[in-house]
């Protein structure tokens, strides 16, 4: 599957082959049953909020949401978008190469790989009948690499509503991490009489 993924070059921006990505991911959903909905993002709410506009325009962004299970809900997310590969590559970014137990190209890590893996222990769960008590929902978004627009999209429309949340971006790979980074943007508004910093007590002295 991380291969499959990687052969997709949703690259971000501008958006590409979002559709062809979401459609393979809902397949691989649907074949171990479960429910799944695929939700397009409206382009008026990329037009406010995707920090690269107008770039959007021609590239529909589409969520794919997949459950199992009933219960209180678990929520797991994940993003398929990449960044640009940019220059300096020894291969095709997106076409894999396994050697020595690792899998090289544009996502593998960040984060076609996480999604793979998620994917198969769901599968795995519910093959062997697995009953978690809970509600498993699962959230395949884009433009994480552009402001997180696809989770964004996803909470204020209310499609999810999840007391946990476990999100498989390749922080370490040695332990679980609890919280995520994020960003505070703020505005800082200076009042007073403008002055050079060589003339000390300018703007205070003068009239």
């Amino acid at each position: 599957m991380i291969r499959d993924l990687i052969r997709i070059p949703t690259i971000n921006p501008p958006g590409e082959n979002y559709e062809e990505c979401a459609d393979y991911l809902a397949d691989r959903l649907s074949e171990f049953g479960a429910s799944v909905k695929v939700v397009e993002v409206p382009e008026d709410y990329l037009d406010e909020h995707y920090p690269y506009r107008p770039l959007h325009k021609g590239y529909p962004r589409y969520i794919v949401l997949g459950r199992v299970g009933r219960g209180e809900v678990l929520h797991f997310n994940g993003h398929y978008d990449v960044v640009p590969p940019g220059s300096g590559w020894i291969l095709n970014p997106f076409e894999p190469l396994v050697e020595g137990g690792r899998v090289y190209g544009r996502g593998s890590t960040d984060m076609k790989g996480g999604i793979a893996s998620l994917l198969a222990a769901l599968r795995w769960a519910v093959e062997e009948g697995v009953k978690p008590g809970v509600e498993v929902e699962v959230a395949l978004v884009p433009d994480e690499e552009a402001g997180g627009v696809g989770t964004r999209y996803l909470v204020e429309s209310g499609y999810v509503k999840a007391g946990h949340v476990v999100v498989c971006e390749p922080t370490t790979p040695s332990r679980v991490v609890v919280g995520h980074k994020g960003l505070v943007r703020g505005v800082v508004r200076v009042f007073g009489r403008q002055a050079h910093s060589s003339i000390h007590g300018a703007a205070r002295t003068r009239s």
